[in-house]
């Protein structure tokens, strides 16, 4: 199970760079700076790519380990203990970090739609 961990990980260092990416979005939108916000928009789009190709990558590492239809939190319970605490703590750091991302996110859309 450390290639599922080591894949979280990888994860979450991909949602922190794309937080700090909306940040500066947001800030972007704040100021009025459109070439700022045309070039995070343009960043954000190969996000989302590398996003899906580790969606992609955790959908066939989960299938191979036999856990086709087990969401990622049924497969940490199902985990030995050393495991289990490890992608625990990788899953919550990971969900921690959408949840700030779905966060900031819905601030940048607020602001835009007020804009316009």
């Amino acid at each position: 199970m450390n290639s599922l961990h080591d894949l979280l990980k990888e994860s979450t260092q991909l949602y922190g760079n794309f937080l700090d990416l909306e940040y500066k979005k947001y800030d972007a939108v704040i100021k009025a700076d459109t070439a700022a916000l045309d070039d995070a928009v343009s960043k954000e789009q190969a996000y989302y790519l590398k996003m899906r190709g580790t969606e992609q990558k955790r959908e066939r590492l989960i299938e191979t380990m036999g856990f086709k239809d087990k969401t990622l939190k049924e497969i940490i319970e199902l985990s030995d203990d050393k495991q289990k605490q490890l992608l625990s703590d990788a899953y919550n750091e990971l969900n921690k970090l959408i949840t700030e991302v779905k966060k900031i996110n819905r601030m940048c859309r607020t602001l835009i739609e007020v804009r316009l």
